[in-house]
């Protein structure tokens, strides 16, 4: 039995699974030749995309129905000025410097009580899908020490690197990065529609996986700081598309940056990986919730 974004539309209680615009998005990207680049060796740089006509153009096409499908999002009122409205003390500083880090909930740090693998393996989400996720399990490398969650291919199948220390940042490490595991062993993990596919998927898991044990556990508070958070997480994705978008036109939409160039460079894959930022801000728009109002200030 194979996992993919559609039996998972069967068991994710999730408001609005298919909003917007997202499915005729990938399903354009899916239909071009474009969409067969290997994102590890063309979509590697901003000069690089600058410099092929064609892959720019395509990029920048996206942008612009990402641009607008944002903006219909978090404006539905349609007001003269769009923003993202991003409280900046939600962010890690570092001698006074704001930092592309969001700060965390002090219930991520804590333990979960039981063995990880096994938590996420009788979660009702994932349940019918066993076999699968236990050969991932099985091929994938835990460290006690690593404190960073990758996915990595291993001979022709994706398996995850991380720590296994049984902290609630481990459970949303880890289920994470099967996320990723799942939908590359179904798409693929090369061309720019995978790398949709995977970041959405991941997203989706990681979010109403977690949502489920915090319920279980009747942890009402932690619940609504989890929420808090993946909207956070949302709204930097969002942020971090938008200036990727001005670095490829030229323009400018966001009248004061959050973050100095230094900082930026933090950001990995927004320096590195041209085209990474809009498969973060697609997947994160389509899971937005509908007509959201939850202050982003409140703890």
């Amino acid at each position: 039995m194979q996992l993919d974004i559609l039996t998972m539309k069967k068991c994710i209680p999730i408001d609005d699974f298919y909003n917007r615009s997202f499915l005729r998005i990938l399903t354009d990207v899916c239909n071009t030749n474009n969409s067969k680049v290997n994102m590890n060796e063309v979509l590697t740089s901003a000069s690089e995309i600058r410099n092929s006509t064609r892959n720019r153009e395509w990029l920048l096409s996206l942008y612009m129905r990402f641009y607008l499908s944002l903006e219909a999002a978090l404006n539905p009122v349609k007001s003269e000025h769009f923003s993202l409205n991003i409280p900046q003390d939600i962010f890690q500083k570092v001698h006074g410097q704001i930092l592309p880090a969001i700060k965390q909930p002090i219930f991520f740090t804590e333990g979960l009580g039981e063995e990880v693998l096994e938590l996420i393996l009788k979660n009702e989400i994932v349940k019918d899908f066993q076999p699968q996720i236990e050969s991932i399990f099985k091929n994938s490398y835990f460290n006690n020490d690593d404190l960073q969650y990758k996915t990595v291919l291993n001979g022709s199948k994706s398996v995850i690197y991380g720590c296994k220390n049984n902290t609630w940042q481990s459970l949303i490490g880890i289920t994470h990065e099967l996320g990723h595991c799942i939908s590359e062993g179904k798409h693929g993990y090369r061309s720019f529609a995978s790398q949709l596919r995977s970041e959405y998927l991941a997203q989706i898991l990681e979010e109403n996986l977690v949502r489920n044990v915090l319920l279980e556990r009747n942890m009402t508070t932690e619940l609504k700081q989890w929420h808090r958070y993946q909207r956070i997480v949302d709204l930097l994705n969002f942020y971090f598309a938008i200036r990727e978008y001005e670095e490829l036109s030229n323009l400018s939409f966001i009248k004061s940056k959050i973050f100095s160039k230094t900082a930026e460079a933090l950001r990995e894959t927004f320096i590195r990986n041209t085209g990474y930022q809009l498969v973060y801000g697609f997947a994160s728009l389509n899971r937005w919730p509908k007509n959201y109002t939850q202050s982003l200030y409140t703890t």
